[in-house]
């Protein structure tokens, strides 16, 4: 199994969430223009650096928070995914009551695209 390389496997919508991070450092007193540069050094890796660099600490509670956005923003991807998926599944269903013949259809073509999404 080949390992991604972090580029190709960081995703954009990863890095769109940052609230627990800009508490943190609201917490540290950042604020200001000061608080943006620190935001966007994070989303690209070199916060750490940045801070050893200008006298400040890296803390466990700034990876925590760093950490949090990504499993909130995952979250939120994956539940959007999770969502478009069902759809197939779920619309012969709302249409049985109406059209049952097109719920039957619908319900055949639902699986098949399931199966070949899963396979």
């Amino acid at each position: 199994m080949r390992i991604k390389r972090y580029n190709n496997f960081i995703n954009e919508n990863l890095l769109l969430k940052d609230d627990n991070l800009e508490d943190q450092l609201k917490k540290m007193g950042v604020e200001g223009d000061e608080l943006k540069k620190q935001v966007s050094l994070a989303k690209r890796g070199q916060l750490g650096n940045y801070l050893i660099e200008n006298g400040g600490e890296f803390t466990f509670g700034i990876l925590t928070a760093i950490f949090r956005d990504a499993k909130e923003a995952k979250m939120a991807q994956e539940t959007k995914k999770a969502l478009w998926s069902a759809l197939p599944r779920a619309l012969p269903m709302a249409l049985a009551p109406f059209f049952p013949i097109m719920a039957i259809v619908g319900l055949l073509f639902g699986s098949t695209y399931i199966y070949h999404v899963t396979s």
